[in-house]
């Protein structure tokens, strides 16, 4: 262990020993979580002390976790949010009040928990991953930081997740829209996933969800009863109605029960925005129930009027560019996507820079894109720097694709970097998607 640990970028290089090199390794299922309970044990079970909401889902997990935050930091309370993979910066991992942890913080508890990842070693459980660690520092840093909720963002799935360590009834779990997505791991079935993601339900706790396919509901429901709770489910058109959606945001009433929020507004774009406040907002109300929390409503609309999600719909405007940067990497989040692109500049067609993770549906992805495309930019990327070694599709299958959809106006540029450089139009607006791992390096060029 040569690293400089008393510096950010020193411990950064030693997690990189962590990342595993292969998805196995990755995803170790039931070794796995036993292994993150012994780690957090020798950490002395700081999930055990905090008040935890727990995220999990397909699509908008990151998004409504976010919200989460921003609503209960505007009521006053100390609130630690972790998301994953971090798209900017390490330190997305570990916030409190919606900032980052500082440089500092983050390297004297790293030292602090060095010891124990040590330990953890030398065991029959063996070297934990580096999403593991990460999500043990959570964790801990949260219980120094004494805050009052702590709202974890699963990292695949759920049952077997490295957040999905948290035995206290009064945890609060949130299921957001359930899809197909990671079914090589999951299962290729919806059940299958919606099995996944609804194990993180433990016994007493209160379960909140969005609306979901039929087969989701019923598998969610069968394994909340076992576990002796319910799951509380908004509705569309009940729960959120009167939507408006524009290049400024978004405008909804929300019911909940019986109250009301009339011409709720937000600086989120995109229709599916209005669905993840919705259950954000639903999660707050019932947590500041269950708690006895008094909710200003005043200072709810003035938080929803300023959320910054990093990567979704995120829209940076220069001199002569806009520029739309969104991590939309399966077919559900391109989906949505393309629907609110459509609805915000109706008739407009848009340049594309796009990447996509091996083994995602990038032929699904593209039949959202192609209707909306003038240009479209084919680049690649190979990340050695977070969860697990990604790599991109191979262009030559994306090409291949559009080819066949009798679209020729593409060009290929493999470095990243240059390929924005190359996509951006004067005055035009650029969308750059794919992979939440593609917008992390071409940020620094922006």
């Amino acid at each position: 262990m040569d690293e400089d640990l008393s510096t950010f970028d020193g411990i950064k290089q030693l997690l990189k020993e962590y990342i595993p090199k292969e998805t196995g390794l990755l995803y170790p299922g039931e070794l796995g979580l036993k292994r993150v309970e012994y780690f957090l044990n020798l950490l002395g079970n700081p999930q055990e002390k905090i008040k935890v909401i727990h995220v999990a889902g397909t699509s908008g997990k990151g998004s409504t976790s976010y919200v989460m935050s921003r609503l209960l930091v505007s009521q006053g309370l100390r609130v630690g949010l972790s998301v994953s993979p971090h798209v900017y910066d390490l330190r997305e991992r570990l916030q409190i009040n919606n900032y980052f942890l500082s440089k500092r913080d983050f390297c004297h508890y790293f030292r602090k928990i060095l010891p124990a990842i040590l330990t953890l070693e030398k065991t029959r459980f063996g070297k934990p991953s580096y999403f593991e660690i990460l999500i043990g520092l959570a964790f801990y840093v949260f219980w120094q930081k004494k805050v009052d909720f702590a709202i974890m963002e699963t990292g695949l799935g759920g049952w077997y997740d490295a957040t999905n360590t948290v035995k206290n009834p009064n945890k609060i779990t949130v299921i957001t829209n359930i899809g197909l997505d990671h079914t090589e791991i999951l299962g290729k079935k919806l059940e299958n996933i919606a099995l996944h993601k609804g194990k993180i339900i433990h016994q007493g706790n209160l379960a909140i969800s969005a609306r979901q396919n039929k087969r989701v509901r019923e598998v969610l429901d069968r394994l909340a009863k076992n576990q002796r709770t319910s799951v509380f489910y908004l509705r569309p058109g009940i729960s959120y109605k009167k939507m408006t959606v524009s290049p400024t945001g978004v405008i909804f009433d929300f019911v909940l029960e019986e109250l009301r929020y009339p011409k709720m507004r937000s600086n989120l774009l995109g229709r599916h925005q209005i669905r993840n406040i919705s259950l954000a907002l639903t999660t707050v109300l019932k947590a500041a129930d269950k708690y006895k929390l008094t909710i200003s409503e005043k200072k709810i609309r003035q938080a929803l009027l300023s959320v910054n999600i990093p990567g979704r719909m995120e829209v940076i405007k220069t001199s002569n560019h806009t520029i739309i940067l969104d991590g939309a990497h399966n077919d559900q989040k391109m989906k949505a996507l393309t629907q609110s692109l459509h609805e915000m500049y109706p008739g407009k067609r848009f340049n594309f820079l796009v990447a996509f993770k091996r083994g995602k549906p990038y032929k699904k992805m593209l039949k959202y894109i192609l209707p909306l495309a003038q240009n479209i930019t084919v680049t690649s990327f190979y990340r050695s720097d977070l969860d697990l070694v990604q790599r991109a599709t191979d262009v030559a299958y994306i090409t291949r694709v559009l080819k066949k959809s009798n679209f020729f106006k593409f060009q290929i540029e493999h470095n990243p970097q240059k390929a924005i450089k190359k996509a951006l139009q004067p005055n035009g607006t650029l969308v750059v998607t794919g992979s939440l791992y593609l917008l992390g390096l071409v940020s620094s060029v922006i």
